[in-house]
C-alpha cells in the first residue's frame, strides 16, 4: 500500500513535487471535523488575496477553495479525522498540499483517474481535484500527503490571476 504518483493521469507526465521558492504568505491550519467550516472561511479569505478574476467573471479563488475543501475533506472521511492544509503560491502556481495520518491509499495511481458511475454516491472529490490541478500523491500505511498545483490562469488582457 505503500506509493507516490505524479500525474494527473497515468498517461501525463510527472509534476513537481512541492517546493515552492517565492511565496508572499502561507496558510498553514491543522484540522478535524469541527473545524471544517473555519479551514472554509481561511481558505477563501487567503485565495481572494491572491487571485482576481477571469475574462468570464468566474473568481479563481473558487478554484482554489474547490481544492483545497475537496481534499480537507477526504482527510476528515477517509485519512483519520484530522490533517494540516498548506496553501502557498509561487512558481506560476498556487499550491495546496494536505497530509492526514490515515491508512494510506491503496492504489494512489487511480485514486480519482475515473469519474464514477453516476449512481454510486461519493468517490468524485480526488476526480474533481484532478481536473483542476496536476496531483501528487504521496502515500503510506502511516498517511497521505496529497499536492495540488492550480496553474496560474490568464485572466483579462492576459493578466495572471494568482499575482499579486
Amino acid at each position: 500500500m505503500t506509493g507516490i504518483t505524479r500525474w494527473r493521469t497515468p498517461n501525463q507526465a510527472p509534476v513537481a513535487a512541492w517546493r515552492p521558492r517565492r511565496s508572499a504568505s502561507v496558510l498553514d491550519r491543522r484540522f478535524g471535523p469541527d473545524d471544517l467550516a473555519g479551514l472554509r472561511a481561511a481558505i477563501i479569505a487567503y485565495a481572494a488575496s491572491l487571485v482576481g478574476t477571469d475574462a468570464a467573471g468566474r473568481d479563481a479563488a473558487d478554484e482554489i477553495l474547490l481544492v483545497a475543501h475537496e481534499l480537507a475533506t477526504n482527510a476528515v472521511k477517509h485519512g483519520g479525522g484530522r490533517g494540516r492544509l498548506r496553501l502557498s503560491a509561487a512558481d506560476g502556481r498556487v499550491w495546496c498540499v494536505v497530509s492526514d495520518n490515515g491508512p494510506g491509499l491503496r492504489d494512489p495511481h487511480l485514486a480519482g483517474v475515473t469519474l464514477p458511475a453516476r449512481n454510486k454516491p461519493g468517490g468524485r472529490g480526488l476526480w474533481v481535484v484532478r481536473q483542476m490541478s496536476d496531483l501528487t500523491i504521496a502515500t503510506t500505511t502511516a498517511g497521505t500527503t496529497v499536492t495540488a498545483a492550480i496553474p496560474r490562469r490568464p485572466g483579462p488582457a492576459g493578466r495572471l490571476l494568482n499575482r499579486r
